[in-house]
């Protein structure tokens, strides 16, 4: 019977024993636990601030890229400018030889208007006729005459023939008109003068071959056409 309490002792406290060893291994995982969460809830939010960083850097060099193609752009922009220089160029050449042609044609012009001056305007549009000393007492025998007395040669002789022409065509007097070249050689009296002329060029106006007026500047000073005027409209109504 001894034997037996013995056993049912041993048995208990073994019972007992494998108890507290049960309970000791389940504190020890719940330990266990409680350790592996508060680990896990250390290293938790050390891990959180790393994605933070990563779509940072991703943002920047998106922003690199992105700014890339526009450094390329002003190289085309520049480029333009040069053709339009060059068009622009070929236009200023052209327009500078159209000017020296235009001023050498004016060159020409003005040539030919300075020989021009050693010959009558009036003469050579046939606007008025050209005669002779000899020619005088022929061209007298009309109801009226005008004779032109000039030297010829000079650029304002040959404006005054230019502007007297107006005159003469506006009053139809081309057939009673006449261009005498001085010479010192004809007689005042071939011209129905007194004495020869102190100036020329001057104006001689006969009326049925009788000298009627004498048109010369009194202050010697250059014929007008104003003063031709003023006989035409004295005589011409």
């Amino acid at each position: 019977m001894e034997e037996k309490e013995k056993k049912k002792t041993n048995s208990g406290t073994k019972k007992n024993q494998t108890k507290q060893n049960v309970t000791s291994k389940s504190k020890k995982k719940n330990n266990n636990k409680k350790r592996t969460v508060e680990k896990s809830q250390t290293t938790i939010p050390k891990k959180e601030p790393a994605p933070k960083v990563e779509p940072k850097v991703i943002e920047k060099e998106e922003k690199t890229l992105i700014e890339e193609p526009k450094i390329e752009q002003p190289k085309e922009v520049i480029k333009t400018p040069k053709k339009e220089f060059e068009v622009d160029y070929l236009t200023i050449i052209v327009l500078i030889l159209a000017c020296l042609c235009v001023f050498m044609v004016c060159a020409k012009l003005l040539g030919k208007d300075k020989k021009d001056y050693n010959e009558s305007y009036l003469v050579k549009n046939k606007i008025g006729n050209k005669i002779s000393c000899s020619d005088i007492p022929n061209a007298l025998q009309g109801e009226k005459s005008y004779i032109f007395i000039t030297n010829v040669g000079t650029e304002e002789e040959y404006m005054l023939e230019k502007r007297m022409a107006t005159i003469i065509q506006d009053k139809n007097l081309k057939d009673d008109f006449y261009v005498y070249f001085y010479e010192d050689t004809c007689h005042p009296s071939t011209m129905k003068l007194d004495e020869k002329l102190e100036q020329v060029p001057a104006i001689l106006y006969y009326r049925d071959g009788n000298l009627t007026e004498k048109i010369i500047r009194e202050d010697k000073t250059m014929l007008q056409d104003g003063d031709f005027a003023r006989i035409v409209d004295i005589y011409e109504e």
